[in-house]
């Protein structure tokens, strides 16, 4: 591949959860941390919206890693008295992680008094913060852009995300007057990897593309964004107007396998990765904006 320009990034650190095309550990309550048990003597009033053993409880992930406490209430009961009583929780996952979780309440002597089920789910979507990638100088050279370059994720528990490109697009024709008549300029390796041509037509007010990303978490909760790769006109580093910035295309790859290259989603083990169709005059197969 042909050598590649100066990338200028606003950032390439990580917020919350770390994405990783790999995933990212959770932080787990220690489960003592997160539950209590506490016995309840017989006609005592109880909070309202109290988790009262045997009866099941639904958590939101976030919830159930914060510092502060759920408590699972015991009543007091023929043959179980709360006097002098130290009961204490155990489960078999020993965190609370996204899932169904039997939890089982035990007196000082480890005998079990009474089990409950603890549900925690993720409904909350990855939190994305688009970046602003500026390349230079605009010799025609390719510059490989990653995802972690494109966009900032976080997540509130999750330990499960995918994060892929889903479309490119360019707010000036792939090959036209004054851009040096090469092509193509987006050039698509795999669904997290694409490469860019450093360049802009002279006449015009310098080139914007636009990358479409979607994270999607291990609960199936997905957030797209927008990330912006800037060749500016000249070395102001300002484009001359914001015809590009508002949103005009001049064409839109969309990388949905159509082509027979990868379906990037955003979801795991969706294909693997290709290229875009080449046509005879080297022309990327391109998806034009309607006017």
């Amino acid at each position: 591949m042909e050598s590649k320009p100066s990338l200028v990034r606003t950032s390439v650190s990580w917020i919350g959860c770390l994405l990783a095309l790999a995933g990212c550990p959770v932080d787990s309550a220690d489960l003592s941390a997160s539950l209590k048990a506490e016995c309840v003597p017989e006609g005592a009033a109880l909070p309202d919206g109290a988790w009262v053993c045997p009866d099941s409880k639904i958590v939101e992930c976030d919830t159930a890693l914060a510092d502060q406490a759920h408590t699972l209430y015991v009543r007091e009961s023929e043959g179980f008295s709360c006097e002098d009583q130290t009961l204490s929780l155990s489960t078999a996952s020993g965190s609370l992680t996204v899932g169904t979780h039997a939890i089982t309440v035990e007196n000082a002597e480890g005998d079990a008094v009474c089990s409950a089920e603890l549900t925690v789910e993720d409904t909350h979507a990855p939190q994305l913060e688009a970046q602003t990638i500026a390349l230079w100088p605009p010799n025609h050279k390719f510059h490989d852009i990653a995802i972690e370059d494109c966009v900032h994720v976080s997540d509130a528990c999750d330990s499960d995300l995918t994060a892929e490109f889903i479309w490119a697009s360019s707010d000036e024709p792939v090959d036209s007057i004054g851009d040096g008549h090469h092509a193509p300029d987006i050039q698509f390796e795999d669904c997290q990897h694409l490469s860019l041509r450093s360049e802009r037509q002279g006449p015009e007010n310098g080139r914007v593309y636009k990358l479409g990303v979607r994270v999607v978490d291990g609960s199936g909760n997905a957030a797209e964004g927008v990330c912006s790769v800037v060749v500016a006109h000249d070395q102001s580093g300002k484009l001359k107007g914001d015809r590009a910035l508002a949103g005009e295309e001049a064409y839109r790859l969309v990388f949905d396998g159509s082509d027979g290259s990868a379906s990037c989603d955003g979801r795991p083990d969706e294909g693997e990765a290709g290229s875009p169709d080449v046509d005879a005059d080297g022309d990327a197969d391109l998806t034009p904006t309607p006017d």
